[in-house]
């Protein structure tokens, strides 16, 4: 079920989106997001927890799974932009696109134009209800070893993330509600409490780093548009001038940006994520120059920056700052990631892959607009635009570790 439906809200096709997200997943992992345990608990952590998709290794089928899990309908996207994300990635197996536009709702559900969809009670409940009680978690079974095709040519990881993706697209399609599926038995005799071993797909026996959910070359040579080569969030460039030979994009600090349309990244409470970047300052300015950020309400979530306060590079919060000790310098190519660490509320800057600094994050705040390149934002106003240029800009889903981003700097 949607959050939307375990709340007795009005219920739409967005509710089929968030119930494809769970069916994706599953199909992906073996694992519901949003974990095991009696019905009750389910739909709890529906509502109220963040599904985790962390084990989806496929950087783009993670970055969709967790648009259609967002708990806001309105966030969700429609049945057509699922076809049109899975399109390049599914191939001819994405058999649903010619037919897009049959299945294309009028308008996205709000409060006020949301259509209800009759929700049936649920049966009354015996006289005397046994008692639930909470499964711990099961470690998961002994993955088989790897087999990969043997025929030339053949792609094993992209075929299964085509068969994923025209399977969402065919789902979308016909607006099938799929939560049901989650939750049924598998048989007459399989219930919640089944015995160790008996969960379904292992996961690989290798797990792969993790990639990006936005990753942006910025190695465009023209037009308005900057492509996310990860997860689909390309942006709308504003005033950048695309730049040969890898020089990336070259921002003119006063009104150059490259917006999405909407967040990549969630920045609240407990949430973990990192943003890195290659920047080059065409000047060492006097004010703030933020390469990477955010929005929320009135400020940006974070900021990727030069602080002029500073006199350095900066990993920012509104009110806190980690700031680096290397000293910047016009026309050179400097590396900076920016690490949040939800559970132990830091905020880590790194600067050529080297950790610099690190401050307590006092303020997680969450950032629901869109993704920027080039500025940052501040009591509602763009402000803090970027002289210089920018490319290679990568945004993950959680906390990388320092050997990670020593890769990012330096890739084997």
């Amino acid at each position: 079920m949607s959050p939307e439906q375990v709340n007795g809200d009005e219920v739409t096709w967005a509710s089929d989106v968030f119930c494809l997200g769970t069916v994706l997943a599953f199909a992906a992992t073996g694992a519901n997001p949003f974990g095991a345990g009696p019905t009750p608990a389910l739909l709890y952590r529906v509502v109220h927890n963040a599904p985790d998709v962390a084990a989806v290794t496929d950087p783009a089928l993670r970055s969709l799974i967790a648009d259609c899990l967002a708990k806001d309908p309105a966030r969700r996207p429609s049945p057509r932009e699922i076809l049109a994300r899975i399109g390049p990635l599914g191939g001819e197996s994405a058999t649903a696109l010619p037919h897009a536009p049959q299945w294309t709702p009028a308008v996205r559900p709000t409060r006020a134009d949301a259509v209800p969809t009759q929700v049936v009670p649920p049966p009354a409940a015996p006289a005397a209800p046994p008692r639930t009680r909470v499964e711990p978690a099961r470690p998961p079974a002994p993955a088989p070893p790897e087999v990969r095709p043997t025929s030339a040519g053949t792609d094993g990881r992209r075929g299964r993330r085509a068969f994923l993706l025209s399977g969402a697209g065919a789902l979308a399609a016909l607006g099938v509600g799929t939560g049901f599926w989650l939750n049924r038995p598998a048989g007459p005799d399989t219930t919640d409490d089944s015995a160790p071993g008996s969960s379904p797909s292992p996961s690989p026996a290798t797990p792969l780093p993790p990639g990006p959910v936005g990753l942006w070359h910025l190695d465009e040579t023209s037009g308005r548009i900057a492509r996310d080569a990860a997860g689909g969030h390309d942006g709308t460039a504003t005033g950048v001038a695309w730049q040969d030979a890898g020089g990336g994009a070259l921002f003119d600090g006063t009104r150059s940006q490259i917006v999405t349309a909407g967040p990549v990244l969630e920045t609240g409470a407990g949430r973990s994520f990192t943003v890195a970047a290659w920047v080059r300052l065409s000047l060492v300015p006097d004010l703030f120059a933020t390469a990477v950020s955010q929005d929320s309400a009135d400020a940006s979530g974070f900021y990727l920056q030069y602080s002029s306060e500073d006199h350095g590079w900066a990993f920012a919060r509104p009110g806190v700052r980690a700031v680096g000790r290397t000293a910047p310098a016009a026309h050179v190519w400097t590396h900076l990631t920016g690490v949040c660490d939800g559970p132990a509320r830091e905020l880590r800057l790194y600067v050529d892959g080297v950790r610099e600094a690190v401050v307590e994050d006092t303020a997680p705040a969450p950032a629901t607009g869109a993704f920027i390149i080039g500025r940052a934002s501040f009591a509602g106003e763009p402000r803090d635009f970027f002289p210089g240029a920018i490319r290679d800009v990568r945004a993950f889903d959680r906390a990388l570790a320092p050997e990670r981003i020593a890769k990012l700097v330096r890739p084997d």
